[in-house]
């Protein structure tokens, strides 16, 4: 099949750059064609550098002269230039029934349902499932798939019994320096990486070394895969208050999982005293249960197939 993707910006390395180059991958794997197309021509950069090296596909070159037969696209700007420059073509066909918008968030405006009438929406969480049914009218089919997890690039890895490293992911200083205060009071390493300020191409590394993470969403997912306990915290600037839902577990991740482990389930304040309530719940019980949990419910391939049923 030819599949066109879609994502406003390529030029970071964060949750719905992530969540395209996994699908792009799983879709070759399965040998499919797959285009990509940014919603903002001008945002290419470490991700559609990476694209192009690992899996030889070219950002904004779209097929020519033949029927396209899904469309996957992240973000309103994505919708808009899809219409406007490949929808509208001469020599492209394409299946009105397979035209679909990936909606990955509840706050901006980027990543709201587009009122594109031929679309229908995949949504990451049953909270931007319910979110996107509000901002529909509930007159648009919308799918539920989480996010994709290449649990062979984030492997089995082992841990300490006890902690001794820290790993944070999270995108504010100030969460990052509490972190960084508390792992000092217990004797804990602490290392960081901020997709803003210090990102990495390839965060295993520090996974692995890790006996603990802090992150958000797609952070919390691979570090799971990677057999890592997680505390589900952070300080976002888009929300207007900070949230932690605090260490996930095979038993609560169905339920962080429902707001995209963002800490809006239990909405618990991120204050010291309940991090290191949340730290001393640490558990080597947690490493290889959390890499079954992530495998049975977001590895990659599991997700491609879940996307390619919803394909009439």
């Amino acid at each position: 099949m030819n599949i066109i993707l879609g994502c406003n910006h390529l030029h970071e390395l964060g949750g719905s750059e992530q969540h395209l180059f996994s699908l792009a991958k799983e879709f070759k794997l399965l040998k499919h064609n797959v285009y990509i197309l940014l919603g903002n021509f001008t945002l290419k950069g470490k991700m559609s550098d990476l694209i192009k090296k690992e899996l030889n596909i070219d950002v904004d070159v779209m097929p020519t002269n033949t029927t396209v037969d899904a469309v996957f696209l992240s973000h309103q700007s994505t919708v808009n230039r899809f219409v406007k420059e490949v929808y509208s073509r001469k020599d492209l066909k394409f299946n009105d029934q397979n035209l679909f918008q990936i909606c990955h968030g509840i706050f901006s405006q980027l990543e709201f349902p587009s009122f594109w009438h031929k679309l229908k929406y995949v949504a990451i969480s049953e909270e931007v499932q319910e979110s996107v049914l509000n901002k529909t009218n509930g007159n648009k089919l919308v799918y539920h798939i989480l996010n994709p997890v290449d649990t062979k690039y984030f492997y089995h890895t082992t841990s300490n019994s006890s902690i001794e490293n820290v790993y944070s992911l999270s995108q504010n200083d100030e969460f990052n320096k509490l972190i960084s205060e508390i792992c000092f009071d217990f004797g804990f390493n602490f290392n960081k990486n901020n997709k803003h300020t210090n990102p990495t191409y390839d965060i295993r590394e520090n996974l692995k070394n890790a006996d603990l993470v802090f992150s958000l969403g797609r952070g919390c997912y691979e570090a799971m895969s990677m057999c890592k306990n997680v505390i589900v915290a952070d300080s976002r600037g888009y929300m207007s208050n900070s949230y932690m839902d605090g260490l996930v577990n095979a038993e609560n991740f169905g339920y962080f999982v429902k707001n995209n482990c963002s800490g809006r389930y239990l909405k618990n304040k991120p204050t010291k005293e309940n991090i290191v309530d949340e730290i001393n719940k640490y558990s080597l019980k947690n490493c290889e249960v959390n890499r079954v949990v992530i495998k049975t419910f977001c590895d990659s391939k599991k997700i491609a197939d879940d996307y390619l049923t919803i394909i009439e």
